[in-house]
């Protein structure tokens, strides 16, 4: 796709969009594909490509524009984490990017995978329904409804009988009072910045303090570090941050995720220099979306810095900001060049 766009291969840029299209299907494909469980492996690989495929046909086909094909396709992905985390998460536990309690990667909640996912798709897609309905009468009668979703995500990630991510609370909570500011806001400035430290810490806090009131046997790892701390004091902290540093620098040199998380920031950054002004143009056709994307960045970032796997929720949160951009610079590429054909024809 980058090489595409970079080089102006005119003729193959819709090849490209129906690309991302099917790329940005690929998660919730993934969700659903329990649902179409098979023993043997090819053909289960070969239906969750049918169903992606299938998906991003009737998305490329949709007579609407990029953005709503963007916000469709991030808050369905969105919405149905959220409804299986609230109904026991029965399709993320056989999901290929959900966890393995054989290997005992992860036991419950939501793992760091669909995280990251569902925070890139949160910032997306709610920064692609703010960019659609900023010019309407009523928006500030809606705005607070949107934001309900990121609230309502939040509230998954954090609670110890659900998502029980704490990582994914700090990250989202960076994230979603990010969208929120430069909504709001151009920037972010120094006092937003504590202000949306303040904030992310309150969650974690709470969600720890929830769980600490449990009974041992039911109490989730949040629950358990708190009783861990109680025991041997403030020294435990230390050897949990050690340990998950420690994880993340071994994940960060052998996981394949690495190279989705640098690939993604390459190609971003490459299209802020070509095609000359793209980004720009962009910008100033969707600005509530690019801040959005933005916002999807800084969750990244903090996935990233806060998790002990955070190179794989970075990667899979930056999928949501990244192959979304890549597809509103196809779709100005792309009408651009019927402008011009039109001005030829004229």
């Amino acid at each position: 796709a980058l090489f595409i766009i970079t080089f102006k291969r005119k003729k193959l840029i819709k090849l490209v969009y129906a690309g991302i299209l099917f790329l940005l299907s690929i998660p919730i494909s993934y969700l659903i594909l329990p649902l179409f469980h098979h023993s043997y492996l090819p053909v289960t690989f070969a239906i969750s490509w049918l169903v992606a495929g299938l998906i991003a046909g009737l998305l490329y086909n949709l007579k609407t524009d990029t953005v709503y094909k963007i916000m469709i396709i991030s808050l369905a992905t969105v919405g149905l984490l959220l409804i299986d985390q609230i109904f026991g998460a029965k399709l993320i536990k056989a999901s290929p990017l959900g966890y393995d309690t054989i290997s005992g990667a992860r036991f419950y909640g939501i793992g760091n995978e669909y995280m990251g996912i569902l925070i890139g798709g949160t910032c997306t897609g709610c920064s692609a329904l703010l960019e659609k309905t900023r010019h309407m009468v009523n928006k500030g009668r809606i705005r607070p409804l949107i934001f309900l979703i990121p609230i309502l995500t939040i509230i998954i990630l954090a609670y110890p009988s659900l998502g029980a991510n704490v990582g994914g609370t700090i990250s989202a909570g960076i994230a979603f009072a990010s969208l929120f500011i430069l909504s709001e806001k151009r920037k972010i400035r120094i006092k937003n910045a504590i202000y949306i430290g303040i904030f992310a810490s309150s969650l974690v806090i709470f969600a720890f303090l929830i769980d600490s009131t449990k009974s041992i046997d039911s109490q989730s790892h949040m629950g358990q570090t708190i009783n861990l701390v109680r025991q041997n004091g403030l020294f435990e902290i230390s050897n949990i941050i050690k340990r998950k540093i420690s994880m993340n620098i071994r994940l960060f040199r052998y996981t394949i995720w690495t190279r989705v998380f640098i690939l993604s920031l390459l190609s971003m950054g490459t299209l802020l220099f070509r095609p000359v002004g793209v980004v720009r143009e962009v910008s100033r056709r969707y600005p509530v979306m690019a801040k959005g994307l933005g916002s999807g960045i800084i969750g990244s970032v903090a996935a990233l810095l806060t998790n002990d796997s955070g190179i794989v929720a970075a990667a899979t949160s930056i999928i949501f900001v990244a192959l979304p951009f890549i597809m509103l610079v196809c779709d100005y590429l792309r009408k651009q060049d019927q402008n011009s054909l039109r001005g030829g024809s004229s």
